[in-house]
């Protein structure tokens, strides 16, 4: 039996204590038999004696647990543990434009319809030269040459003001579809951040630098990021962005292809 004469108390300081000294005595049973030897440490205080009295079942108990604890300490130090995700990602947004089915369809369309603002123009300049080479036909100062310099100066100054007109729209059209696909982008990497725990995601670029171009080194010492280790999500932003998208044209409205919140980013 375990025998304490004063609770052990951990991280309290012990009492100065005397002299120390050793004895074993034999146990007697029934009918005299000796029974196992107690070991007991006698400490001599300068008020009185204090014993202790340890039995060999406690020794041995805790000299098992201290090897226990030895053999466990090496295998959980050897168990593999995944490493603290920093939260930060990266994105190519150049890439993701280019990339970007529904942006690449709508610019097409703009760039079909400057195409046709530029054909309708040119017919129109085509339309006024040829007025002009009348007007060698017609007498200086008379009421028909007059009247054709007026009609060629109005052509000239309505073709000027449409064109203008015609350019700002197109002008208009084209950051508005520049906005809607990075706001798309930017609600996408949101999403993926929601649902992933990533709480910041820097824009970079990932073109490799021409060591011969002047623009690429200077475009490349002005990418806010230096290295990283494999965190760029444009190809997972893709991903979500070109899901299901139609092109857009020949009536085909634009398709987002965003997929509806919940879907599980990885």
């Amino acid at each position: 039996m375990l025998a304490f004469t004063r609770p052990i108390q951990v991280g309290t300081i012990p009492p100065r204590l005397g002299p120390s000294r050793l004895s074993a005595s034999p146990g007697c049973g029934a009918g005299g038999r000796p029974t196992a030897v107690r070991v007991s440490w006698t400490t001599c205080r300068k008020q009185g004696v204090h014993t202790v009295k340890i039995s060999l079942v406690s020794a041995t108990a805790v000299a098992c647990l201290s090897a226990l604890c030895a053999f466990a300490g090496p295998a959980l130090a050897q168990t593999g543990v995944k490493p603290i995700d920093p939260g930060v990602r990266v994105i190519d947004i150049e890439r993701a434009f280019k990339q970007h089915a529904r942006y690449n369809a709508e610019i097409e369309q703009l760039k079909e319809l400057a195409k046709s603002m530029e054909a309708e123009t040119n017919k129109e300049k085509q339309s006024i030269i040829d007025m002009e080479k009348d007007l060698p036909n017609l007498a200086a100062g008379s009421s028909e040459r007059k009247a054709l310099e007026e009609q060629i100066l109005r052509r000239k100054t309505d073709l000027a003001a449409r064109t203008r007109i015609k350019q700002q729209e197109l002008l208009e059209k084209e950051a508005k579809v520049y906005y809607f696909t990075y706001k798309e982008i930017q609600d996408e990497v949101a999403e993926f951040c929601r649902q992933t725990g990533v709480s910041l995601v820097l824009q970079y670029s990932s073109d490799k630098v021409d060591p011969n171009n002047r623009m690429s080194i200077m475009k490349a010492m002005g990418n806010p990021v230096v290295h990283h280790a494999n965190i760029d999500i444009t190809d997972k932003i893709l991903f979500y962005l070109n899901k299901g998208a139609a092109p857009a044209g020949n009536g085909a409205p634009a398709v987002s292809g965003r997929p509806t919140t919940g879907v599980p980013r990885k």
